[in-house]
């Protein structure tokens, strides 16, 4: 892709695109913190961004506007909402001098089946996690991702990936 800027974030993923800055996060727990957790996310992404410029000076500065999203495919079943950095405060108020809201979507087979549309990848993504979880219940872990593996590839889920990880 052109003109997009990844921005370093362990094993997330926070990219700049059409002047909005996507932080997206990958989840198998669920985790009432992230809208504070993406709240040091993104200042730290501003805080990259506008290093070299004037944050005193008069003109003001201009950053993308954030879109934060958890994707969630843990075990136990949530609830896909949004979170909001509000339900931390100690003290509640009607309109909270800041927000941030984080959108959490539940990427188990058998639902979000419009990302699955239009990400061929997180479909076969979690094609094989739930392989996994089904072969681990009655196998040791190592056996079970082995036997994932091979199945996968074998039926073209993220065939390509697994052939590059089999390589190393």
């Amino acid at each position: 892709m052109e003109n997009v800027v990844y921005l370093a974030m362990r094993n997330d993923l926070a990219y700049v695109f059409h002047d909005e800055l996507f932080l997206y996060e990958q989840q198998s727990s669920k985790n009432g913190n992230m809208p504070l957790r993406c709240l040091f996310y993104v200042s730290d992404s501003y805080s990259k961004m506008v290093r070299s410029q004037n944050l005193y000076g008069s003109r003001q500065i201009k950053v993308p506007a954030p879109i934060f999203v958890v994707f969630y495919n843990g075990k136990e079943k949530v609830e896909e909402k949004d979170l909001l950095l509000s339900e931390a405060y100690t003290k509640k108020t009607k309109a909270p001098n800041l927000e941030l809201r984080v959108k959490v979507r539940d990427i188990n087979l058998g639902n979000s089946e419009e990302i699955y549309k239009k990400s061929r990848t997180m479909r076969e993504y979690m094609i094989f996690v739930d392989k996994a979880r089904r072969y681990s219940e009655g196998q040791p872990l190592d056996d079970a991702i082995e036997r994932t593996v091979e199945e996968c590839i074998r039926e073209n889920v993220l065939r390509d990936f697994l052939l590059e990880i089999n390589r190393r």
